[in-house]
């Protein structure tokens, strides 16, 4: 299910007409904080992307978790040029936030994190994959992360292994390794990375 379209649903469910959703927020929010029927109605119809502060907005006034809201719900594509304060691909978990800031076209996929202090991402693994090359030999298809680190320091489990990267710091390694990237600071860590080619 498309973002807008869970948002039109729980909206319908809760019985609130969009006036009435605009007409809360003009009560609680600052007037150029407050978002348009018709923002509203295009992100319902998947016109526009809704931006994770205008999540927070209508997650507060449905009275739902961000969280669950986000899990499992697929998000239109975007432009190819990102600016900024319009990131508005992302994934959302109770410890960071991932941004995807690369074109959906593209046969690569490029993330910023923005990772919690003292906080960490799942173990994951890119699968693993065989293909026959053009002599018709089997080989394994290579998932590469290349993670570079923006600011704060991060600690990069790798099987058993552990790379600890300070900023600036770039790493790669074999994707369909179990991996975690883990934030060992008091503070925010923001780091990139690059997965090529991508896979989801």
């Amino acid at each position: 299910m498309l973002i807008g379209e869970k948002l039109k649903k729980i909206r319908e469910d809760q019985k609130i007409s969009i006036p009435e959703v605009c007409k809360i927020m003009q009560s609680s929010l600052q007037k150029e904080e407050v978002i348009s029927d018709q923002t509203i109605r295009n992100i319902e119809n998947s016109v526009v992307q809704p931006r994770l502060q205008t999540l927070k907005k209508l997650s507060s006034i449905y009275g739902v978790d961000i969280l669950e809201l986000t899990q499992g719900t697929e998000f239109i594509s975007h432009y190819d040029t990102i600016r900024n304060k319009e990131r508005d691909n992302f994934f959302f978990h109770e410890n960071f936030i991932e941004y995807i800031i690369s074109p959906s076209r593209v046969p690569f996929k490029i993330s910023e994190f923005h990772l919690n202090p003292r906080a960490a991402t799942p173990i994951e693994a890119s699968p693993v994959q065989i293909e026959k090359n053009t002599n018709g030999v089997e080989q394994k298809i290579s998932y590469i992360k290349f993670v570079t680190v923006i600011s704060g320091r991060l600690k990069i489990h790798i099987n058993d292994k552990v790379i600890n990267l300070y900023r600036g710091d770039t790493h790669s390694f074999d994707a369909t390794q179990k991996h975690s990237f883990e934030n060992i600071l008091n503070k925010k860590s923001i780091f990139h990375v690059y997965l090529n080619p991508k896979h989801y």
